[in-house]
């Protein structure tokens, strides 16, 4: 979970402001796509100079040296830029470190859209080179960052760092799986301590029955009547296939006290 204030960070402003030492960007190109595109560009390119500047002079010596190298530029304004996305975007034109991701049809995942519409996506064929899905580089990432705090012996951190065990595509669909079952109270060990809360509107789905919504999918929250899946509301149509639940709050009971 989010360990800050809410609202969250405004990150241009943040950055712009010479905070933060690592900014990794993820299914996204910020220097095209945020509001002020301009400004973003301005100062990736400003602050990534200066661990530019830290490799480039060190460039043929050892690790050690080349990492004291590059934290020094970091403590000094210097900003390290990492990009993950499966094309090379213009955003990673500012990158130190690029992470080649897998798109759909290369791994197995689930994919939902605005409309709450939850559908499957099979895996077709492998990634290219290293390419890896997002789900196992941040589970990688996290595993790493972890194995660092237990070297500190930083009990809060590797706390935060935890529940990221699977290592692929089959441990991490087992996990959803008894996610999905129970709305997620039962999948992390430690998730009261880490304050992650039941993903209620996944309760009753399976992948079994994902595969029978095909390319319709099913629309969440569901719920469950025997081994069938229906609406919340029982919205089924005269084809008898069915939707799921198409308008929440019907009953103006607001999750959370909130719409």
């Amino acid at each position: 979970p989010y360990p800050g204030k809410r609202p969250g960070v405004y990150i241009d402003e943040h950055l712009d402001s010479n905070k933060g030492n690592i900014f990794m960007i993820g299914g996204c190109d910020p220097v095209n796509t945020t509001l002020d595109a301009l400004r973003m560009r301005k100062l990736l390119e400003k602050r990534g100079k200066l661990v530019n500047d830290a490799i480039d002079s060190t460039a043929g010596k050892s690790i050690e040296t080349r990492v004291s190298a590059i934290m020094e530029a970091i403590s000094k304004g210097g900003l390290f830029i990492i990009v993950q996305n499966i094309y090379f975007i213009e955003t990673a034109k500012y990158s130190h470190l690029v992470l080649p991701a897998a798109r759909w049809g290369e791994h197995f995942a689930t994919s939902m859209n605005g409309e709450r519409r939850i559908r499957l996506y099979e895996k077709l064929y492998d990634p290219p080179a290293e390419a890896k899905p997002d789900f196992i580089i941040m589970a990688m990432l996290a595993n790493k960052i972890k194995k660092l705090y237990q070297e500190e012996n930083n009990t809060e951190m590797i706390k935060r760092f935890s529940g990221f065990d699977w290592i692929n595509e089959k441990t991490a669909q087992k996990q959803a799986e008894t996610c999905f079952k129970d709305g997620g109270n039962t999948v992390f060990p430690n998730s009261k301590d880490l304050g992650i809360k039941g993903i209620e509107a996944y309760r009753g789905l399976n992948y079994t029955k994902l595969k029978d919504f095909a390319n319709n999918g099913v629309i969440l929250p569901i719920s469950t009547k025997g081994d069938n899946i229906i609406g919340v509301y029982g919205e089924n149509t005269s084809d008898e296939r069915i939707r799921g639940t198409r308008i929440l709050h019907k009953d103006y009971n607001f999750y959370g006290g909130k719409a």
